[in-house]
């Protein structure tokens, strides 16, 4: 893939009818230590990506590599962390000044993350129109 897009490599899962299971192996960077044995820190996750259906044949098993670009990866990270992180701070820094004691302060902040999660959670059908993922066979 080219050097402006994110990638992994992992194998087809699942083929539906118009989306295809990709299972990828996320590895944390202390995954290619040689004494990572020794620490423990190191781990790895698998996860499924779900691409949308292109015209070439894919079978179950085969071997795929699968990309995003970057950009798109960037504002995923927005979406994620940073949005969330600055309205909590602010909310914070807006109920702080305004007397209200630190447990309301708490659980104001909660109440608005599961908000905020829930409402990228209730737009994710077209959050995923935004976020493409291409698939090929290596």
């Amino acid at each position: 893939m080219q050097e402006n897009h994110i990638s992994h490599k992992g194998f087809i899962k699942e083929i539906r009818e118009d989306t295809i299971d990709v299972l990828i192996t996320s590895e944390s960077a202390c995954s290619t230590c040689k004494t990572k044995h020794l620490c423990g820190v190191s781990d790895s996750k698998e996860k499924i990506i779900t691409v949308q259906k292109p015209k070439q044949q894919f079978e179950p098993g085969d071997n795929v590599e699968v990309a995003m670009s970057q950009s798109m990866g960037t504002l995923a990270v927005f979406y994620a962390y940073i949005i969330p992180f600055v309205l909590m701070i602010s909310l914070m820094i807006a109920e702080y000044y305004t007397g209200v004691s630190e447990p309301i302060i708490g659980l104001t902040v909660a109440i608005f993350l599961v908000a905020y999660f829930f409402t990228l959670y209730a737009f994710r059908k077209k959050l995923n129109r935004k976020f493409t993922f291409t698939i090929k066979k290596l």
